[in-house]
């Protein structure tokens, strides 16, 4: 007959070993951290952390989270997002930090060479005025003007290199879609389509000078990442040619 005091030991240490287990699942942080989404088109915060769970809210590439624990492969959001997301796209305060640091000296840098390298291209290229009327490779000045607005978008106030190879994705899509028009508005491939974000930007008309000549150069059959289709936030570790602020493959 097992006595009193050994019975409850061993209930003491199933206890214990309970907790050690659940404690490698479950981690509720003491300090919250700041968090920064890395994604493509858009991250889904859900109510669990299960990609099954109800999707509360959707994130996009740059948003902020607060981050107060962690289950598994999920990180829990509270404060102005509430939920779980998947880690694998959350880069933490340190490391958006030292990769947004490092982003900006590299932009400081090339901005002004940039800037001088667009201005001369635009000064040598022949300029075309009329709205209808199509380059070589058959893109419209309507379709340059759709093409600035979605690099402006995904690129924001990133350097020229950056703003044209997203317009060479843009190119290479055209290719397979039939067009730049078809590629740009095609289900599922660029999120500042799907958010209304490409909407607002085409209606306000702020495209600046460097996307807009991204654009031309690209529909004019300037490359610089080959047949890459596809493009990421480079903090996101993808493999590719970095350019910019993305990795292309």
């Amino acid at each position: 007959m097992i006595s009193t005091g050994k019975r409850q030991i061993k209930i003491v240490l199933a206890v214990l070993t309970a907790v050690m287990v659940l404690a490698q699942t479950i981690c509720v942080y003491a300090d919250e951290m700041e968090g920064t989404v890395c994604v493509d088109d858009f991250l889904n915060v859900r109510e669990e952390a299960d990609d099954d769970a109800d999707i509360v809210e959707v994130l996009h590439d740059g948003d902020k989270v607060t981050i107060v624990g962690k289950e598994g492969d999920w990180y829990q959001v509270s404060g102005e997002h509430n939920g779980y997301v998947h880690s694998g796209y959350v880069a933490v305060a340190s490391q958006a930090q030292e990769q947004e640091a490092a982003e900006e000296q590299a932009q400081a840098e090339n901005s002004q060479q940039s800037q001088q390298a667009a201005v001369s291209a635009s000064q040598a290229q022949p300029q075309q005025t009329t709205a209808g009327a199509k380059n070589e490779y058959g893109v419209s000045e309507e379709e340059i003007g759709l093409m600035a607005a979605l690099i402006a978008c995904e690129c924001g106030a990133g350097g020229y290199d950056g703003k044209l190879a997203v317009g060479a994705v843009i190119m290479n899509r055209a290719r397979l879609y039939g067009g730049v028009t078809k590629a740009i508005y095609a289900p599922s491939q660029f999120g500042p389509v799907s958010s209304g974000k490409l909407a607002a930007t085409l209606a306000s008309g702020a495209i600046d000078a460097i996307s807009l000549q991204a654009a031309r150069d690209a529909a004019n059959g300037a490359n610089n990442i080959g047949a890459a289709t596809h493009f990421r936030n480079a903090r996101s570790g993808h493999v590719g040619i970095v350019a910019g602020n993305h990795v292309f493959w």
